[in-house]
């Protein structure tokens, strides 16, 4: 009975029972796969749980030696010896694979692009190496294979003399040239056999055929098509500034070349403002090709006379021509040019017939700018005073002793010349010609007893420069001479013999003040 009671007490005090099977064991809640460095990788993945920059993945440093993305090799190790380190190379097992590398179609990325097998394009056997194949194609990446080509048009893969282009002779019954025909037989009729011609299947193609333009058609086989000497070829005009009007400078072709057109006759061929067809503004342009600068915007008065020298020398007449020159200013606020005005004695307009004028040469430049002057000179030889010590600068010569006078008296004119006792001057712009209203004009009238001029030859008449205005200039009250001697001898504008500077004139600066 007290085995019994003791077997009994032992079980009930929580003894194992040595006959019962063991317990499964269960883990505490909370507790999983362990990642010590906080990486995103468990200690079971990561090749060095303690240290978060090591990782599968992680991307190589190519100063460190350690094994950052755990592959097994450091990063600045080349371990396939392909000269680029793991850092840099995206396979360091494969030594075909490293950036820089060709590209071939074998669904690897070889050249470390992130492409794989990018570029890939068809390419057929070539047999002959003729650089022509045919038959079965497959997928080329990078450079052509050898033994391929791009084309699959050889009509013979076995023969290296026969391709797409290759010459014809007149003594082998062969198609040389995969069009279909034999070389020694006149397939179009033409009465050339295709050795001899470009296009054997074409009758108006052969050697002596027109070259004519009819869209790239080689009709003559001399190596071109629709040349510049076809017929129907046009002659086109360059235009660098794309206004649809050129210069002088021809193309001819059957189609327009780039950068030409079928308008000529550009005056500014760098200004797209600038064409025949243009509208005129005022920007100091000639926008209409009409050799006028911003005619229309020209008023009365913009410009005016404001220093006459009509009598060089003393004792001479008045076609006496060194030295003959006059002066003008510009009253408005922005540059004008004279290129292409007229100037003229007894206009129209002041109901005397015209006697005499001259155009300014539309090319020459003359430019007067705001607040500025232009001296126009008769010539530009001073040579014939021994005084002259003081040079003359002209902007514009209207005559040169070297040259005859036009028939219309344009350009050069040695005809046109200041009178020394009664004269009128106008300055003009217009397409009108002589017969447009006058921007500016003076008239002059001198004799010996009533002087309207303060100076009779050899002085320059000097517009007061505190009244230089338009209409100021219209009243002789406001002009003087410019020196005060009478009998002085030499050139007006500057006599080396003179200590005060009062009769040399300032052709090209400011007025010297009347007395």
């Amino acid at each position: 009975m007290r085995l019994v009671f003791l077997a009994t007490a032992l079980v009930a005090c929580g003894t194992p029972d040595p006959t019962s099977p063991p317990k499964e064991s269960t883990p505490p809640t909370g507790v999983g796969p362990v990642d010590a460095d906080g990486d995103g990788i468990t200690e079971a993945e990561d090749c060095d749980d303690q240290d978060a920059a090591v990782y599968p993945g992680a991307v190589e440093s190519c100063d460190d030696a350690v094994d950052l993305n755990c592959d097994g090799l450091p990063g600045n190790l080349d371990a396939d010896g392909d000269g680029a380190p793991a850092c840099d190379d995206c396979d360091d097992s494969d030594p075909a694979v490293s950036p820089g590398a060709a590209e071939s179609c074998n669904d690897k990325d070889d050249n470390c692009d992130g492409a794989v097998d990018e570029g890939a394009y068809e390419v057929w056997l070539d047999q002959d190496g003729d650089g022509y194949g045919s038959g079965a194609s497959t997928l080329a990446c990078g450079s052509l294979p050898s033994g391929y080509a791009t084309s699959d048009t050889d009509c013979d893969d076995l023969s290296a003399d026969v391709y797409p282009g290759a010459p014809e002779t007149c003594d082998d019954p062969t198609d040389l040239n995969c069009d279909g025909s034999v070389g020694n037989v006149d397939a179009d009729g033409d009465g050339w056999r295709a050795c001899e011609e470009c296009d054997d299947g074409d009758i108006g193609v052969h050697p002596d055929a027109t070259e004519v333009c009819n869209g790239g058609i080689d009709d003559n086989c001399d190596g071109s098509a629709d040349g510049s000497d076809a017929d129907g070829a046009l002659t086109w005009y360059r235009d660098d500034d794309g206004d649809g009007w050129g210069t002088s400078e021809t193309a001819d072709a059957c189609e327009v070349p780039t950068g030409y057109t079928d308008h000529d006759g550009d005056c500014d061929d760098t200004n797209a403002t600038c064409y025949p067809a243009g509208v005129e503004v005022e920007d100091s342009a000639d926008n209409d090709c009409d050799s006028w600068v911003d005619e229309d915007f020209i008023l009365e008065g913009d410009v005016i006379f404001s220093e006459v020298h009509r009598q060089p020398r003393f004792g001479e007449t008045s076609t006496q021509s060194d030295g003959m020159w006059f002066e003008v200013y510009n009253t408005s606020s922005r540059d004008i040019y004279l290129d292409n005005w007229y100037v003229v004695r007894d206009a129209p307009i002041s109901g005397v017939e015209v006697i005499d004028s001259f155009q300014i040469d539309p090319a020459a430049d003359v430019l007067v700018p705001a607040g500025g002057y232009a001296v126009l000179c008769k010539t530009d030889d001073y040579e014939g005073s021994s005084t002259a010590s003081y040079p003359l600068w002209c902007d514009y010569v209207w005559g040169n002793e070297a040259e005859e006078s036009s028939a219309s008296g344009l350009y050069w004119d040695n005809t046109f010349n200041l009178q020394r006792d009664e004269d009128e001057l106008f300055l003009i712009v217009g397409l009108g010609g002589v017969g447009d209203p006058a921007i500016d004009s003076v008239h002059w009238t001198y004799d010996d007893t009533n002087g309207y001029w303060p100076r009779d030859a050899r002085y320059s008449m000097s517009l007061d420069p505190t009244t230089m205005t338009g209409g100021q200039n219209d009243d002789l009250n406001f002009w003087c001479s410019t020196s005060a001697a009478v009998n002085d001898p030499g050139w007006t504008w500057y006599d080396s013999a003179d200590t005060d500077d009062d009769e040399h004139g300032t052709p090209g600066a400011t007025n010297q003040a009347c007395p």
